[in-house]
């Protein structure tokens, strides 16, 4: 797996005179195989496969209920890279599998408002999450 299949493309400085790696890192593709993923009918499990169109897209590295965003949230491992938006299937905690879509990373606060202190208002939690 290469930096930017990491999702760490944003420390690659190709820019930089001589590196080791620099030739096949300046012909690798820059698409990440790490990507988030939301699910409103459970929460992912650890390590379940993803699939799409019944074949294996990946697994899930880390899983949660999210109350704020109100699913089930992952961050997931794919086999190569997707697209935000593509449709695919999670096993979940209650052993079964449930739609979900890949999104990019972070899932909450894209623009990174909290870390800067733009927002300082935190979110409710619905009743019952």
């Amino acid at each position: 797996m290469t930096p930017y299949e990491a999702g760490l493309g944003v420390f690659i400085d190709l820019t930089k005179e001589h590196f080791i790696g620099k030739r096949a890192l300046a012909n690798a593709q820059s698409n990440s195989r790490i990507m988030g993923l939301k699910c409103e009918g459970g929460e992912p499990l650890r390590e379940g496969e993803i699939t799409i169109a019944g074949k294996r897209a990946g697994f899930v590295t880390a899983g949660a209920w999210s109350p704020f965003l109100t699913c089930g949230i992952a961050i997931s491992r794919l086999d190569s890279p997707k697209p935000a938006g593509t449709w695919s299937e999670v096993l979940c905690r209650d052993g079964k599998m449930h739609r979900a879509v890949f999104d990019d990373l972070p899932l909450y606060d894209k623009e990174k408002k909290i870390p800067r202190g733009q927002e300082t208002t935190i979110p409710v939690r619905k009743p019952g999450t």
